[in-house]
């Protein structure tokens, strides 16, 4: 029975702890959607990227995007502040869609 007490009055305790110190953990804010320009901008630089025939497909991966990310923040004319692993998950949403399209339209076209 005193057992039983105390594991209550101790969890009771750490739950007014963790109250008090989970708060004070810095939260991850979700950043705003991205807008069309933001879009097109992430299109043209994969496009430039991607059809360079110096660098071709030897290349790495965080290469790969730290080059998008690079030519995206050089040529914009908004304000962003997009990070790498943002814009290679925004892409890959978008080339799910474009691949959607193209597939429809394929069957659109026979």
């Amino acid at each position: 029975m005193i057992y039983l007490l105390m594991t209550l009055k101790l969890k009771h305790m750490l739950n007014k702890l963790l109250n008090i110190v989970l708060p004070l953990k810095p939260s991850k804010k979700r950043t705003r959607n991205f807008i069309p320009q933001e879009d097109n901008m992430l299109v043209k630089a994969w496009l430039e990227i991607s059809l360079d025939p110096v660098q071709g497909t030897d290349q790495t991966r965080s290469t790969y995007w730290k080059r998008i990310h690079d030519y995206y923040h050089e040529h914009k004319t908004f304000e962003s502040e997009r990070n790498i692993n943002s814009l290679s998950h925004h892409w890959g949403i978008i080339h799910k869609s474009v691949n959607r399209f193209c597939g429809w339209y394929t069957q659109v076209q026979n």
